[in-house]
């Protein structure tokens, strides 16, 4: 459904400029929702984050791996730290449930993780498959600093590249995601994934239709007619099939 937009050229780019303004705007608010959004500092870290999504975007791998999180964080910390993975002990304040591992033991898990998501859980439905590894990255903190940020954004980069809106999750969202990190609930932010992704997608219709004057048809709401259609037929069928059954009897 994303895909209906690549040839609307025009508007593509510019919704994908405004989303990574967006995107860096609730990453932040997602990190600390009491710093004014017009502070300096805040202005250069939402340039780190669009610069991280624009990046990623206009190199377009099309199989990641770990070297593409590991552009992402380095762009989202502006070369603070040294690129690469951490090399100290990191603690994550709102976990409760898992505590992040050693340096020492962090590369061969994120190798580990993308293994699983290029191999393993290649079947699972995309949206819990794109939580597995998200969580997964959080729950290892691969960088000393900026790793949500940076999952966050290789999740909405790798729900383009397969055809499903990107995300926004909101700072009223953080306790909400969080959880399921913690909780390594990878079904319920699967779906959360799912919700956000759908409501995005409309964003864009919504946006169309209001600039370019054009009627575009919601291929949710056709998707969702498509399977009304199939159960009338199935129940077709099965009525069928009773009332000749009746007949033979």
């Amino acid at each position: 459904m994303f895909a209906q937009f690549f040839k609307k050229t025009s508007y593509y780019d510019r919704y994908m400029q405004l989303y990574a303004m967006r995107q860096a705007m609730a990453n932040l608010q997602m990190e600390d929702n009491k710093t004014d959004m017009l502070d300096p500092i805040r202005t250069h870290e939402m340039y780190n984050n669009v610069v991280a999504f624009e990046n990623i975007l206009e190199k377009k791998p099309e199989r990641i791996s770990p070297y593409d999180l590991i552009d992402i964080a380095d762009d989202i910390n502006g070369g603070i730290y040294n690129k690469g993975f951490r090399r100290t002990q990191v603690e994550v304040r709102k976990a409760h449930k898992f505590y992040p591992p050693s340096p020492m033991e962090v590369q061969p898990l994120v190798y580990a993780a993308f293994n699983a998501y290029h191999n393993i859980w290649i079947d699972l439905p995309i949206f819990i498959k794109e939580a597995k590894l998200h969580i997964e990255l959080v729950r290892i903190q691969p960088f000393e600093d900026g790793n949500k940020r940076s999952t966050r954004i290789l999740t909405n980069y790798n729900l383009c590249m397969q055809n499903k809106a990107p995300v926004i999750i909101s700072g009223a969202e953080t306790d909400k995601y969080f959880g399921y990190i913690d909780d390594y609930d990878a079904d319920g932010m699967g779906a959360f994934l799912r919700e956000k992704s759908e409501q995005e997608f409309k964003i864009m219709i919504d946006l169309y239709r209001a600039n370019y004057g054009e009627d575009f048809d919601d291929p949710i709401n056709q998707a969702k007619e498509e399977d009304i259609k199939t159960l009338i037929m199935a129940r077709r069928i099965i009525d069928d099939i009773e009332k000749m059954e009746d007949e033979q009897n």
